[in-house]
């Protein structure tokens, strides 16, 4: 039987959201992609959630509402601790060493990446997820 990962992806940015959609349905074929457009409702997505929690969970740094800073504090405070597994990474197009600072604060944050997507970091990053997790990385 061929297990899937479940990936949530947080971002204000429909256009940033369907690359990093597209991209990743495009290299593995057993994904289950959940979308947000802010923290708030990521939380909201996650309390009221009928799925495995995320293995993945992708969080653009600047958007309306609730920033990815806030999302941060409220899932370590709410989730982190229940889910230890699930790898996050904060997306942004910013570079500036503060943010870069700020993002290391969080215990729960894996890495940082940066817009616009370098294609063959993020496939490394995705297969070295499936391989964590011994997920099929087959191509659809």
């Amino acid at each position: 039987m061929k297990k899937s990962i479940n990936i949530l992806i947080i971002d204000d940015s429909e256009i940033d959201r369907m690359i990093l959609v597209s991209h990743i349905r495009y290299a593995f074929a057993n994904t289950n992609l959940y979308e947000t457009k802010n923290g708030e409702e990521a939380l909201n997505f996650l309390n009221k959630a009928q799925m495995k929690f995320p293995n993945l969970i992708i969080v653009d740094i600047n958007m309306p509402i609730m920033d990815g800073f806030g999302f941060l504090e409220r899932y370590e405070a709410l989730y982190w601790r229940k889910n230890p597994q699930s790898l996050v990474y904060f997306i942004s197009s910013s570079v500036a060493s503060q943010d870069l600072a700020m993002a290391k604060k969080f215990k729960s944050v894996t890495g940082y990446l940066t817009k616009p997507f370098d294609l063959v970091k993020a496939k490394n990053l995705l297969m070295s997820l499936f391989d964590l997790h011994r997920y099929d990385k087959g191509n659809p």
